[in-house]
């Protein structure tokens, strides 16, 4: 039944036994992930720093010039960039 598969395929991802890649046929998709984590967790490691330092340091200037267009800029562009998925 649907139900006995979706519960098979539950324990599968919990094992994190993802099956046979279609693409790359005789390799499994769990060490396709494993290879491709070290590389992931890297690049958003270091966005994730880098969007701290650039965010702090233009809220820093924003409050610095307070009451001038420097102080609405980053909001307004935020503002604006949010709505980009």
């Amino acid at each position: 039944s649907l139900w006995d598969q979706y519960v098979a395929y539950l324990g599968q991802v919990v094992r994190l036994d993802f099956g046979v890649s279609y693409t790359f046929y005789p390799q499994s998709v769990s060490s396709m992930v494993s290879t491709a984590l070290p590389y992931t967790l890297g690049l958003v490691g270091i966005v994730t720093i880098l969007a701290f330092v650039i965010g702090t340091l233009i809220g820093v200037m924003a409050a610095w010039r307070r009451g001038t267009w420097l102080d609405s800029l980053p909001t307004l562009t935020g503002s604006f960039l949010s709505t980009f998925p």
